[in-house]
């Protein structure tokens, strides 16, 4: 039997369309909301409000609506947007905004549904708290209204409402244990941000109290409960423990022990604790015991090029601890590291390359000390090493010749930062204008040489 082309080419079509569809199979709300956790925990926030949004429209009740929208709202109060700002009367400039206000919005039409329980309607009041949060601590130049009008509602301070909102989720008996954990870690993020600058004994004390709540919370996840411990480490490892830490139980390395007995806490929290760890314990003279972490950290999973290349930094940089001359024995050993985290098994010639630019900044700006520059010599050869290779292109060339002058200008070698500026050609955008103005400003501060 013969057929005309348009008949087909109306079975191909068919063919193909039959073909898409048992490519996308139809998914539930369950499915779709998973699908947003996944874009989130790698922190794709864009795609993950897509799925969320996504599962709105597939709610079966207010109770699943509600849910997905609060998740939504998380995902614009952690993201920003572009929004023109008129400075002058004929001239506006470009700011990236915090998404306070569509994040009300959402919160909005999910404390607008009926029939929620009692749990769902502290997770709106606590996202409230949230949005309110976020916008008290937004300093671009517009701020959407959000504080002065529920301040002007309430006829209290934005402590004091703050205050209230979270405090109200942790009075609640129908607050899930998640919720009540993060009214805590708000409170504790409030204190911080009410005092400024100049953080207040008092307030830092109430952190601190809050933080640990947070930590200790019975029954919450484990991802959420290490983030809590994450937040107690930084007010320790920035000189902000309260006056008398021993009468704490959370010291910075029983917070990373906290966190490596989370079992589900996610891998990437994991790796920072492994690693943050492993230096504090090499910089206090431990260093088999900080080697165990770095080993701990090569064992997980889910991580990606960068993430596998900082197990291979910090060991490097604990190898070169103590490091005086090129020809100490810990320098090989870092070497060895440094070439290792370029022989990952599935590593592009592009992520090759970046890992190598990565390298060299670690080496520079974290591993090196004002007795040595070992590391910083080992710098220069991250980055010459992209110079030599063939599939590196000319961006990443010439920034890694500017990473070259850098490396020489903070070893105070400058007559070798001037000679390696002036190789960044001037193809290499913005690098280009970077070497020019280190040129400018070495060669101002140095005296001309007599001829």
């Amino acid at each position: 039997m013969r057929f005309g082309n348009g008949v087909v080419l109306a079975l191909v079509l068919v063919c193909v369309v039959v073909q898409v569809n048992a490519q996308l199979p139809q998914v539930g709300f369950g499915e779709t909301i998973a699908f947003g956790h996944v874009a989130r925990l790698k922190n794709d926030r864009k795609t993950a409000e897509r799925f969320y949004l996504q599962a709105v429209e597939l709610a079966k009740d207010n109770e699943q609506r509600a849910d997905a929208l609060l998740w939504v709202a998380r995902m614009q109060l952690a993201d920003k947007r572009e929004e023109k700002i008129q400075v002058e009367r004929n001239r506006t400039r470009t700011e990236f905004v915090l998404r306070t206000d569509d994040a009300w919005a959402t919160v909005t039409k999910a404390a607008a549904l009926t029939g929620l329980s009692p749990a769902t309607k502290a997770g709106i009041e606590l996202a409230k708290g949230e949005v309110f949060l976020a916008e008290a601590k937004n300093f671009a130049p517009r701020k959407s209204g959000i504080a002065e009008r529920w301040r002007a509602e309430l006829k209290e301070s934005p402590s004091a409402l703050l205050q209230k909102s979270f405090q109200s989720v942790l009075d609640n008996p129908a607050a899930t244990p998640d919720q009540k954990l993060i009214a805590n870690m708000k409170i504790a993020e409030s204190q911080l941000n009410a005092s400024g600058l100049a953080v207040s004994p008092e307030a830092l004390s109430n952190a601190w109290f809050h933080y640990k709540a947070a930590a200790k919370t019975a029954g919450a996840s484990d991802e959420l409960r290490a983030n809590a411990y994450t937040e107690l480490v930084k007010i320790v490892r920035q000189d902000r423990q309260p006056a008398k830490p021993q009468e704490n139980m959370d010291t910075v390395g029983e917070a990373y022990e906290g966190i490596i007995g989370l079992k589900n806490a996610t891998p990437r929290q994991k790796h920072r604790t492994h690693l943050e760890y492993a230096m504090l314990l090499a910089v206090n003279g431990k260093t088999a015991d900080a080697q165990a972490q770095v080993e701990a950290a090569r064992k997980l999973t889910q991580l990606d090029h960068l993430e596998k290349a900082q197990v291979h930094q910090v060991a490097a940089h604990i190898h070169l601890l103590g490091a005086m001359t090129m020809l100490d024995r810990g320098v090989a050993k870092a070497k060895t590291e440094l070439e290792n985290s370029v022989k990952q098994p599935t590593i592009t010639d592009t992520q090759r390359v970046e890992v190598m630019i990565k390298n060299g900044t670690y080496l520079r700006d974290r591993a090196s000390t004002p007795m040595t520059n070992v590391p910083r010599l080992l710098a220069v050869n991250e980055f010459r090493k992209v110079l030599a290779d063939a599939k590196a292109d000319d961006k990443k060339k010439a920034e890694a010749q500017y990473e070259i002058g850098e490396t020489y200008r903070v070893m105070n070698m400058f007559a070798e930062a001037l000679t390696e500026y002036k190789k960044v050609p001037e193809t290499g955008g913005i690098f280009y204008s970077y070497a020019q103005q280190r040129i400018q400003a070495i060669e101002k501060q140095t005296p001309a040489q007599p001829k």
